[in-house]
């Protein structure tokens, strides 16, 4: 009867353990989940009006007629450290709102639809019909190519084409022939 006791209270404490990290867990994942609305609000109101409706109906398109090889915006497949948001933002410019896609054809079934709706404005990145240029940079270690900071999946290799990061602005400034 004591052993049982103890495996009952031993029991019980594992529970309340057990609920306690749940209730953790749950109180992370709504505050996450703001956090993630709170950044989608933010992209909005950085993205021209066009645009952004056009890549909300991209996704709605491909949803209702089932198409599949729509990977998404530049900018949804890059992921950089915060302190090289400016450079890549002023590198790329609009080209971060640009759609990456499998093919020519799954661009043209995709704007026919988006067409047909008046749905927006949107550039395609067809995979197939695009090769990233072979770029020799200088050898010096105050400039780095700006893509081997960022994060990103290689089958999208060829769509990403930047320059350099310069660390210091005597460097860039040699580097064109002005310093």
């Amino acid at each position: 009867m004591v052993r049982f006791i103890a495996l009952e209270t031993e029991g019980h404490y594992l529970c309340r353990l057990l609920w306690g990290t749940e209730s953790a867990v749950n109180a992370e994942i709504v505050r996450l989940k703001a956090e993630v609305v709170k950044a989608e609000k933010a992209l909005d109101h950085a993205t021209p009006r066009d645009i952004r409706r056009g890549i909300n109906c991209i996704w709605r398109i491909c949803r209702e007629y089932n198409i599949s090889g729509v990977y998404g915006s530049i900018i949804e497949l890059l992921e950089c450290d915060e302190n090289l948001f400016t450079a890549v933002e002023v590198t790329v410019g609009n080209s971060l709102f640009h759609v990456v896609v499998e093919s020519d054809e799954i661009s043209t079934q995709v704007n026919r639809h988006l067409n047909g709706e008046k749905g927006g404005r949107v550039t395609f990145i067809p995979l197939n019909s695009v090769k990233a240029p072979y770029v020799t940079y200088p050898p010096t270690s105050d400039a780095i190519p700006l893509l081997k900071k960022l994060k990103y999946s290689y089958s999208y290799h060829q769509a990403f084409s930047l320059g350099l990061f310069v660390s210091q602005a005597e460097t860039s400034w040699g580097m064109l022939g002005l310093g």
